[in-house]
C-alpha cells in the first residue's frame, strides 16, 4: 500500500506535461518515470494511455511495444499484446533485444495454447544458443547437441530463423 503522502506525488507526476521538442532519450526519461508512477499507483488505464502515448512520440523505440504489450497480456487482452510483441521484435536494433521480445511472444502463445509455441520454443533455445555464442558462431551439431533436438529437427528452425533474416 502506498502512503497517502506519496500517491499524491505520484498523481502530480502523471500529471506532467510531455515535454515538446525533447530529445528522444529525455522523451524516454520523462515516460520511463511516469510508467513507474502508473506502477505504483496500480492503474492500468493510465499505463496504458502513457504506453500508447510513448510508442506515438517514440515510434523507433523497441521498449515501448514490449511494454504495452506485457500490460495487455496481464489484462487478458493476449491478442493485442501477441502483436505488440511482435511490433516490438520488428523494431530491435540487437539480437539480444530481438530474441528477448520474440520470447515474450512464445510465452504469450504457450498461455493461449496455441498448437505451434513448442516448436518456437525450440528454435528461440537455437537462436538462443548462437547468441550466447556471439561472431564466432556454433556448427549445428554443437546445437543440436546443446538442445538435445534431433538434427533434422534443427535444421527446420535454423532454415526458419534464416528465413526470417534472424541467422
Amino acid at each position: 500500500m502506498v502512503p497517502e503522502v506519496e500517491r499524491e506525488a505520484l498523481r502530480r507526476t502523471l500529471a506532467e506535461p510531455v515535454p515538446e521538442g525533447a530529445t528522444p532519450a529525455v522523451l524516454r526519461r520523462h515516460f520511463e518515470r511516469l510508467a513507474e508512477a502508473a506502477r505504483r499507483l496500480s492503474e492500468p488505464a493510465a499505463a496504458e494511455a502513457l504506453y500508447r502515448s510513448a510508442m506515438e512520440r517514440l515510434p523507433q523505440d523497441a521498449y515501448w511495444p514490449n511494454q504495452l504489450a506485457w500490460q495487455m497480456r496481464d489484462a487478458g487482452r493476449l491478442d493485442e499484446a501477441l502483436q505488440l510483441f511482435e511490433r516490438a521484435s520488428q523494431l530491435a536494433r540487437q539480437p539480444a533485444d530481438k530474441l528477448l521480445y520474440e520470447s515474450n511472444r512464445v510465452a504469450v502463445l504457450v498461455v493461449r495454447g496455441q498448437s505451434g509455441a513448442a516448436a518456437q520454443v525450440q528454435r528461440l533455445r537455437a537462436f538462443r544458443a548462437l547468441v550466447v555464442a556471439g561472431p564466432e558462431g556454433l556448427t549445428p551439431s554443437v546445437i543440436a547437441a546443446q538442445l538435445g533436438i534431433a538434427p533434422n529437427a534443427l535444421s527446420f528452425h535454423l532454415k526458419e530463423l534464416n528465413h526470417a533474416g534472424l541467422v
